[in-house]
C-alpha cells in the first residue's frame, strides 16, 4: 500500500506539475499554399487645356495652357501640337472666312509667332493623327522641350507648355467669327 500511496502521490504531482496541454494531440499543418499576384498598368498619355474658349485679337497673343501627364513604361519623346479645321476657313461668320496663313500662333519652343500653315508631320518621323494639312499651328512639345532628357520621358510625369494664338493684322470683314483650335499629343 506505501507504493500505491507513493504512486498516486507522483501522478498527482505531475498531473499539477504538468498541463494538460502537453498530453495533447501532435499539431496538424496543412502544405502552404501560394497565389501568384498580378498587375497590369497600361501606358498612358492625357492632356489637358486652361480654357475651352478664347477670345482671338488681332496682334495680341492669347495664351493657352497645355499639360501633358504620362505614364510609360519605355522611354518616349512626346510631340504635341495644335491645329485648326481648315486652311481656307480657320474662322468663318456666315460666308466670310478668315484662313489659317492669317492664324499665327506661338509656343514656348520658338520666339516668334508663325502662320498656321504647316503640314501634319510633328517630329522625324510623327504624323499627329486628326490635323489637317496646311492648318497645323505650332509643335509646343517636342524632343526639345525644355527638360526633355536624353532619349525621351520614362515613368510617371507632367509636362507644362504654352500655345500662344492671335490673327495677324489685316482687314477683316466684319462679323462674328467662329473655328476650333484643335489639340493633340502622340509619343515616340
Amino acid at each position: 500500500m506505501k507504493f500505491f500511496s507513493k504512486s498516486l502521490a507522483v501522478l498527482l504531482i505531475a498531473l499539477f506539475a504538468f498541463p494538460l496541454a502537453t498530453f495533447a494531440q501532435p499539431q496538424i499543418t496543412p502544405t502552404p499554399q501560394a497565389v501568384a499576384l498580378n498587375y497590369s498598368q497600361a501606358e498612358s498619355l492625357t492632356l489637358s487645356l486652361s480654357a475651352s474658349t478664347l477670345a482671338v485679337q488681332v496682334g495680341v497673343l492669347q495664351p493657352i495652357n497645355v499639360t501633358a501627364t504620362y505614364n510609360f513604361s519605355d522611354a518616349r519623346i512626346i510631340y504635341g501640337t495644335a491645329w485648326l479645321s481648315s486652311p481656307t476657313a480657320a474662322l468663318s461668320s456666315g460666308l466670310n472666312n478668315i484662313p489659317s496663313s492669317s492664324v499665327l500662333a506661338s509656343s514656348g519652343l520658338v520666339s516668334q509667332a508663325q502662320a498656321c500653315t504647316l503640314n501634319t508631320q510633328v517630329g522625324v518621323t510623327q504624323l499627329m493623327p486628326g490635323a489637317v494639312t496646311g492648318a497645323v499651328c505650332m509643335v509646343f512639345f517636342n524632343q526639345n522641350t525644355p527638360g526633355t532628357p536624353i532619349g525621351g520621358w520614362i515613368g510617371t510625369g507632367t509636362i507644362n507648355g504654352i500655345e500662344s494664338i492671335e490673327l495677324a493684322p489685316g482687314a477683316y470683314t466684319a462679323g462674328n467669327y467662329t473655328g476650333t483650335l484643335n489639340f493633340g499629343l502622340t509619343a515616340d
